[in-house]
């Protein structure tokens, strides 16, 4: 079959302009891909609900006197130290979560929960949104949702106050909160209050 010259030139054109854009497509994927991590993304809205509390800056012991007292009034609640940068900005690493369990009924997109993510590994990330299996999370800092869903049967707790530590010594960070439930305020103080850096 043999096209007239007018309809080839056009079609030459055509998928000249339709490369051109795919190549212009690719590239930007491929920047955009690779400098996910160094670009400043704008606060996704599911972080703005409130729904988390803020960390209060505190001394270790102080944070630590604190939590013991607010867990004695709240059975099934627990302390446990937040690791990782994947929280930021709302927790730094090292900041000490306090969690209590509540009915997924009453969960809201913002909260920040505690819940056994990939291979058993204790995850505290912000819930997105609900789906029919469960719901979605992802870390304040992270671009994508957790592989994970949080369920009934993964999730810990829910963030009710948190605390960033002070002055945090390079202790065994999982030690840390086993050094102090153990140990009195002094022993806490001497063992990840920092004079040196």
């Amino acid at each position: 079959m043999k096209f007239p010259i007018h309809r080839c030139a056009r079609t030459k054109q055509i998928l000249s302009e339709l490369l051109v854009c795919i190549v212009i497509s690719f590239i930007l994927f491929v920047f955009s891909s690779g400098c996910a991590s160094k670009v400043t993304r704008a606060t996704p809205d599911w972080l703005l609900t409130g729904e988390s509390p803020a960390a209060e800056i505190a001394a270790p012991a102080e944070a630590w006197r604190e939590a013991q007292a607010w867990m004695a009034d709240r059975p099934g609640s627990d302390a446990l130290l937040a690791l990782g940068e994947s929280m930021l900005p709302l927790y730094r690493s090292r900041t000490l979560l306090l969690i209590e369990p509540q009915l997924m009924e009453t969960f809201k997109a913002g909260q920040t929960v505690v819940f056994y993510g990939d291979g058993g590994s204790l995850v505290a990330h912000l819930l997105v949104a609900k789906t029919g299996k469960g719901w979605l999370a992802a870390g304040a800092a992270n671009a994508e949702c957790d592989q994970v869903l949080v369920t009934s049967s993964n999730y810990l707790g829910t963030v009710s106050k948190a605390y960033e530590l002070t002055a945090v010594r390079r202790v065994s960070d999982l030690g840390l909160i086993g050094t102090m439930r153990e140990g009195s305020a002094a022993v806490v103080s001497a063992n990840i209050v920092a004079n040196a850096p």
